[in-house]
């Protein structure tokens, strides 16, 4: 299960990385000018970095709960504004875009998912909780711990070996 979770955030992670780097390119700025979206050579780019930075986080399990609602907050309105299947004319390009509508919601729910259940065990987040509560234990003064048979003398009065 831990591979499992690792290769599904690599494969989810792959496609907004794939879609943030198209941002930058002329003909994914000229489409969202072409769909209404204003100052799209601002936008369209933003959008991208926005999409590159939540990726990364899910990717590197470095906060993937965070980069998992940067994704969610990006994917929603995008599928709202520029997916509008309802009021097209063309039945080739209902069809095109009401797929889209499809896969952005597939996506939102991948997203939910390591928004509400993290990175998994294999993720820089799993790894830091396991460091911050061993540290805890360590640091935590707990008699019982503290006083093991290694170090019992240098607690007690009886340091003879």
């Amino acid at each position: 299960m831990k591979v499992l979770a690792l290769i599904s955030r690599i494969l989810f992670s792959l496609v907004f990385f794939a879609t943030g780097l198209g941002d930058f390119l002329d003909g994914a700025i000229n489409y969202a000018g072409a769909q209404g979206i204003p100052l799209p050579y601002l936008f369209v780019p933003l959008s991208g970095m926005i999409s590159l930075l939540g990726a990364s986080s899910i990717l590197s399990g470095f906060k993937a709960k965070a980069g998992s609602w940067i994704i969610i907050l990006f994917v929603l309105p995008v599928t709202f504004i520029t997916n509008k299947f309802w009021i097209g004319s063309n039945p080739h390009q209902v069809m095109v875009m009401t797929d889209t509508w499809i896969l952005n919601l597939s996506m939102l729910m991948g997203a939910l998912f390591t928004a509400f259940f993290g990175a998994g065990q294999m993720s820089y987040d799993a790894l830091r909780r396991v460091t911050t509560n061993s540290e805890t234990k360590k640091n935590d003064f707990n008699y019982p711990n503290i006083l093991n048979s290694h170090n019992r003398q240098f607690f007690t009065n009886d340091h003879s070996l």
